[in-house]
C-alpha cells in the first residue's frame, strides 16, 4: 500500500462524501471505523467532524438501512455513538473482513472484548 497519489483510485477522490457514504460495503465500513473511531468496552463512536450537517444524517440512514446499526450523535455532533448491540455487530462485521491480526484490530477489538464470548 501506497500513500501517495494512485491514479487506481482517482474515482473516489472524484466522488462527493454524500455518494461515497452512498457507496460503502462491509469493507469501507471496517476501514471508516478502524481509522476515525474509538472502541469503548459497551460502544463504538465514530468522529464525522468533517461531514456537513447533512451528510452525518445520510451516514446514520446508510448505517441503518445498509447494516441495521442504531447510531445517534453525541452533544457534541461530531460523533456517532453506536448502541452496544450495533457495535457488536460492527465488532462482528470488522473481525470478518479485516485481517485479525492486524494490531490495529487487536486493540480496538479483541482486547476491548476479552469478557465477551462473541468475539473470541
Amino acid at each position: 500500500f501506497n500513500t501517495r497519489i494512485l491514479d487506481d483510485i482517482g474515482n473516489i477522490r472524484s466522488m462527493s462524501k454524500s455518494d461515497i457514504i452512498k457507496s460503502l460495503d462491509s469493507f469501507g465500513m471496517s476501514l471508516f471505523f478502524l481509522d476515525d473511531a474509538y472502541r469503548s468496552r459497551t460502544n463504538w463512536i465514530i468522529c464525522v467532524a468533517s461531514f456537513t450537517d447533512e451528510e452525518k444524517r445520510l451516514f446514520i440512514e446508510i448505517c441503518s438501512e445498509k447494516f441495521n446499526l442504531i447510531g445517534k450523535p453525541l452533544k457534541d455532533t461530531n460523533y456517532i455513538s453506536f448502541t452496544s448491540d450495533s457495535s457488536k455487530k460492527i465488532d462482528s462485521m470488522i473481525l470478518e473482513v479485516i485481517p485479525n491480526d492486524l494490531d490495529i484490530v487487536k486493540d480496538k477489538i479483541i482486547s476491548k472484548n476479552r469478557g465477551n464470548n462473541e468475539i473470541q
